[in-house]
């Protein structure tokens, strides 16, 4: 899916959209809300020190419920990966506002293409509501070692 223009989107009155750049005090919950949110375990030391710094919180009274980042631009092209909402806070328009953020901040560093892979039908419906479409298919390939 590629975004080239952000759809407006609503989503709870006291959710706070917050950067999480380089050292940012919020990098280590930002990882542990999105790695809960994939079913991960905590981040490690080594996850917080290597945050290249080009994401966005979610926060519901002052808790991180979520995050998502975007990849270096090349080109003026990004990947939004990691969006990840905590369990109990799904279905409330949070994973569609953190992709909005994330593709807006992208923009304003530059991007003027934002694509990403939906995992399930219902994520991609997610992505739609924020401006993402279907353009193509993507292979994923990986030679084993």
């Amino acid at each position: 899916m590629n975004c080239t223009a952000l759809n407006p989107l609503e989503a709870p009155a006291s959710l706070e959209l917050v950067e999480v750049g380089l050292r940012s005090p919020l990098v280590a919950d930002t990882l542990s809300a999105t790695n809960t949110a994939f079913g991960d375990g905590p981040p490690s030391d080594a996850d917080i020190a290597a945050w290249p710094g080009r994401g966005v919180a979610a926060l519901i009274d002052g808790q991180v419920v979520g995050g998502a980042s975007w990849t270096t631009i090349i080109d003026g092209i990004t990947e939004i990966a990691g969006v990840g909402v905590i369990e109990t806070m799904r279905r409330k328009g949070i994973g569609g506002a953190l992709t909005a953020a994330a593709v807006r901040g992208a923009f304003e560093a530059g991007a003027t293409l934002a694509i990403l892979t939906p995992g399930d039908d219902e994520t991609a419906r997610v992505y739609q509501r924020a401006g993402f479409t279907d353009t193509t298919t993507m292979l994923h390939l990986r030679i084993p070692d």
